[in-house]
């Protein structure tokens, strides 16, 4: 009687096991039918790269890279952002920037340097240098004669100030019949000589000139050093040279001809919606890693001379 209970025990477990084999297998094929419906649905929708080209923008952190502000809400520019012109020319060098912009006397010595390689593309920017004196009988260039000037060693507002004497045909000496340059002094030593009347006369701009005018007293704007260079030059302002400039790579230009037009159309626009807008452009400059808050990005707007003018037939 056992044996014939064991033996039934023993069939009934066999059967039950032949039973759940039999369901398992013909649920396997299913499992595998559907796991290769999900590898190929998610090999066909898998998303692409985007393979859209950008022009790769270095810009230096401070007011002279505020013309790019429109371009970093636009999505054909990528942006980095340094702290120094050095980064800004390296990143250009070894190809990690197309483009920048830079100081116009920095622009010619790395355009030499590197020979070929980059381009002046554009100038940006014009200078706002202007005669600050504690005089006020200084009306036209040509009552420099005579009076001894201050500005700073081998910077731009020299190179400015010289050509513009030059082309107004004023003789530069030490005596009563010339215009008397005196480079001894820095930017800082300038400042503050002219607030503790020290000095009178000084080729300033920017900074340097808004806090003097600020916090000077009897201290006046005599010349706009600009406009007397474009009277003086007969509107000839091709003769004219820039404050800041468009430098971009050889290589991207030539390579890339609808993104670098693009380029020039584009900072063109933004160059103009940056004088027609400063505070929404300020806004910009606070939301972007430019190095200015919104009071510093309006101030420096304000102040800029924003002529966009192509320097590159292209």
């Amino acid at each position: 009687m056992k044996k014939q209970i064991s033996f039934f025990l023993i069939a009934s477990l066999l059967f039950v096991h032949n039973l759940f084999s039999q369901e398992l297998s013909e649920l396997e094929p299913a499992v595998e039918s559907e796991a290769e419906v999900l590898v190929e649905t998610n090999l066909e929708t898998e998303i692409e790269p985007d393979l859209t080209p950008v022009v790769k923008i270095c810009a230096v952190k401070g007011g002279i890279s505020v013309p790019f502000a429109y371009l970093a809400e636009d999505e054909k520019y990528s942006f980095s952002f340094v702290s120094s012109a050095d980064q800004a020319v390296s990143m250009l060098s070894y190809g990690d920037a197309d483009c920048t912009i830079l100081s116009y006397n920095a622009a010619k010595l790395i355009e030499e340097k590197f020979s070929g390689k980059v381009s002046i593309c554009a100038a940006v920017s014009f200078c706002d240098y202007s005669l600050v004196t504690g005089k006020k009988g200084i009306k036209t260039i040509s009552n420099l004669l005579g009076k001894t000037i201050y500005v700073v060693k081998d910077s731009q507002e020299e190179v400015f100030f010289r050509q513009l004497l030059k082309k107004a045909g004023l003789p530069v000496g030490k005596t009563d019949g010339c215009v008397n340059i005196d480079t001894s002094l820095d930017y800082s030593e300038i400042v503050s000589s002219m607030l503790a009347k020290k000095i009178d006369n000084a080729v300033l701009g920017g900074t340097c000139k808004n806090t003097v005018l600020r916090k000077g007293t009897f201290i006046y704007e005599g010349l706009n050093l600009y406009e007397e260079f474009i009277n003086t030059a007969g509107n000839r302002s091709i003769d004219l040279i820039p404050l800041t400039v468009l430098v971009c790579r050889t290589q991207f230009i030539n390579e890339n001809t609808e993104l670098f037009r693009d380029l020039m159309k584009d900072l063109r626009r933004s160059c103009d919606s940056v004088k027609s807008n400063p505070y929404k452009t300020s806004s910009i400059c606070s939301k972007y890693d430019f190095g200015l808050n919104f009071v510093q990005a309006t101030s420096y707007i304000k102040a800029m001379n924003l002529t966009f003018s192509s320097l590159i037939a292209k």
